[in-house]
């Protein structure tokens, strides 16, 4: 996935990669504890209530969400299909001088990028802070505390922003 794709998913779905962590948690495990789903057991030992609350919250906002992503994402791929042809041929320079032109282009594909995000930053923040908080009306802190960890490391491995790649996909 592309850097700009992986920015589009982390902004304009901010609160999706909230839910879907854990949706997908409720849904990949049995009950808090057990054994099989999702590699390395139940991180935030979910209860079935829980599980069920979690599942209640996504299907809310989902509608929202799904309508957040068909407004933006053509705007941000718009963008990105401007700059990838340049990008890809950028992307197998591997000289100090293609390098320094794969920045000049990132540099201006952020700076036609900004005004975008700030934009749809400011819209899904509402949807945002709603999920945050019947989120944690479902979590206990010590819970709070630990989906607030993943979603950091998920930011991390390329789902938020300083993601892989460029232009011209990953890197």
């Amino acid at each position: 996935m592309s850097f700009m794709t992986t920015r589009l998913l982390a902004v304009c779905i901010a609160a999706a990669l909230l839910i879907g962590p854990v949706a997908g948690i409720a849904r990949a495990q049995g009950p808090a504890g057990a054994p099989g789903g999702m590699a390395g057991g139940d991180p935030l030992g979910l209860t079935a209530d829980q599980k069920k609350k979690m599942d209640a919250i996504q299907k809310k906002y989902q509608p929202q969400i799904e309508a957040m992503q068909k407004k933006w994402q053509p705007k941000f791929m718009a963008v990105q299909k401007k700059y990838q042809s340049e990008g890809e041929k950028l992307s197998k320079d591997q000289t100090p001088a293609g390098q320094k032109k794969m920045q000049a282009l990132m540099q201006k594909v952020q700076g036609e990028m900004k005004p975008l995000m700030t934009a749809a930053e400011k819209e899904t923040k509402p949807l945002q802070d709603k999920v945050v908080k019947e989120i944690n009306g479902v979590l206990t802190p010590k819970q709070q505390a630990t989906l607030k960890q993943l979603m950091a490391m998920q930011q991390q491995m390329g789902g938020g922003p300083g993601g892989p790649g460029g232009p011209g996909g990953p890197r």
